[in-house]
């Protein structure tokens, strides 16, 4: 039937109606659909020009207005039933697009989200569960060989009794009772994000040049605090660019005896070209930084109070001001257009 012409009928009462074989139960094509609510439509709103302002039917009208009325009332429903069908027919158009679209994703069948095919089965389960335990004691004792080799390196061992309490370390090393291993990720950790949640992620940082918001510098790690990071970075941007900035700013976050020590270090070095503004505590916002105290440094203050009282000086104070309008705009970029998630695939 094409569209915009009715359908063949007879004539009954003075109207075109449906023919039985032709009824709404019996057609579902959403043309035809419209094609009959439209005809209903119209043949009620004729049917109801033809009866006076009391019910009454006028000279031209001869049938009953009760019998009328019925047959309006019998369209009415017959309008409804149309337009259930036609709402109907929409929404399982839409689920068969919906999996046609998932077939061509993910394959006849699937839903895209079964287990991988080494978990498939209870064997390779084990198999796999065994790797995990296996892979959580390993780091298990790996931390521990690192915690006990730095502290005999810091009681001035010798490079035997580091090993032999490294190796100790290791082997009586016993895996958390809450440490958990991804499967599907096994180098992503558990992390803590800014709302207090916590999930699977890794550790991006970006030195971000002052100029221009441009990322001159980058490292991903698995390890949730940022304090480690500042050696890497600064090495990555020296490799990439092939010099050091003249300031190089970081918060509290990166604070640490070691962080410390390297930036007065490269400042040496840089012949005091190169300048650390790395913020020794965290200042809550709207609170006044302490004006620096007056007279000479102590001889024996410690790096951390050095660049404490460097960050209360009027030029600390200002080029530390610039930190968050130099980084923040760039992930607030990113994170608008791209997201704050990461997907890895492989």
């Amino acid at each position: 039937m094409k569209a915009g012409k009715p359908p063949k009928g007879k004539k009954i009462g003075g109207e075109k109606m449906l023919e039985h074989t032709q009824t709404p139960a019996d057609t579902t094509a959403p043309v035809d659909v419209e094609w009959k609510i439209r005809h209903l439509t119209s043949s009620i709103r004729r049917r109801e020009r033809t009866l006076d302002w009391d019910g009454y039917a006028t000279p031209h009208t001869p049938e009953n207005p009760a019998v009328v009325a019925a047959r309006t009332a019998a369209q009415l429903a017959g309008i409804a039933e149309l337009r259930t069908r036609l709402a109907v027919s929409a929404l399982l158009a839409d689920a068969d697009a919906i999996d046609d679209a998932e077939d061509a994703r993910f394959g006849k069948d699937k839903r895209g989200d079964e287990l991988p095919p080494e978990l498939a089965r209870r064997q390779s389960r084990l198999v796999k569960l065994a790797q995990a335990r296996a892979a959580l004691e390993a780091d298990a004792a790996a931390r521990a060989r690192k915690d006990a080799e730095k502290k005999a390196r810091d009681k001035g061992d010798n490079d035997e009794g580091i090993t032999a309490k490294g190796d100790d370390a290791a082997q009586n090393a016993i895996v958390a009772p809450k440490a958990q291993r991804n499967f599907t990720d096994p180098d992503a950790r558990i992390m803590k994000t800014a709302d207090g949640s916590f999930h699977y992620a890794y550790n991006a940082q970006a030195i971000v040049d002052a100029d221009h918001q441009v990322i001159v510098a980058t490292t991903l790690t698995n390890i949730g605090v940022d304090v480690e990071q500042v050696v890497p970075l600064v090495e990555n941007l020296h490799t990439t660019t092939g010099v050091l900035p003249r300031q190089i700013l970081a918060d509290a976050g990166y604070c640490s005896a070691a962080n410390l020590t390297y930036a007065k270090t490269c400042e040496t070095v840089s012949g005091g070209r190169t300048e650390f503004f790395i913020a020794t505590g965290q200042v809550k916002h709207g609170e006044r930084v302490p004006e620096v105290p007056r007279g000479r440094i102590p001889a024996n203050a410690t790096l951390r109070e050095r660049m404490a009282r460097k960050l209360k000086t009027k030029k600390g104070r200002a080029v530390y001001a610039r930190r968050k309008a130099i980084v923040e705009p760039v992930f607030g970029q990113i994170h608008t257009r791209q997201g704050k998630f990461v997907l890895l695939h492989g």
